[in-house]
């Protein structure tokens, strides 16, 4: 009997150990965020659980990899926002996770950007017609061998 009460004992110990009663409040730290992507800027909004006083935010790519994190102060009413200024190159959706900054669990929103539009490619001023180059190029190619052909039949 007391070595059923031991291993009774043990077992509640060791589930105790490996999930802490805090876990069931880190569910709900970050109870809302929003996040949007314009002019070379992420801007983020949310909700907090009345006991956390700053969120961590990351920023993931399409593949899931961290590019950018920070932090930020919760106000008293619960709320917390700023922005990531970061310039995003690539089209795909981009996700945004926040929690609280002691660690629980991450509320999660995205967003998605295209950059296919023609109206990100900068504009140099090099209006030169290409071709004119091609043609001074092959004619200059070509008199280099002329010479080098006609220095070598001269030495015969």
């Amino acid at each position: 009997m007391k070595k059923m009460l031991m291993i009774i004992i043990s077992i509640i110990i060791f589930i105790a150990s490996v999930c802490p009663v805090s876990a069931a409040a880190e569910a709900l730290s970050v109870t809302s965020l929003e996040a949007s992507y314009a002019d070379g800027q992420v801007s983020y909004s949310g909700t907090v659980a009345s006991v956390v006083k700053a969120a961590a935010v990351l920023l993931f790519d399409f593949d899931g990899n961290l590019i950018m994190m920070d932090t930020c102060e919760v106000t008293g009413d619960g709320a917390f926002s700023g922005t990531m200024e970061i310039m995003l190159t690539h089209s795909g959706t981009y996700t945004i996770k926040a929690s609280d900054y002691d660690g629980g669990a991450f509320a999660e929103s995205t967003f998605a950007i295209d950059t296919s539009s023609s109206d990100d490619i900068p504009k140099t001023g090099d209006n030169s017609n290409i071709t004119l180059v091609f043609v001074l190029m092959l004619l200059s190619g070509a008199g280099i061998l002329g010479t080098v052909w006609y220095s070598k039949k001269r030495q015969y």
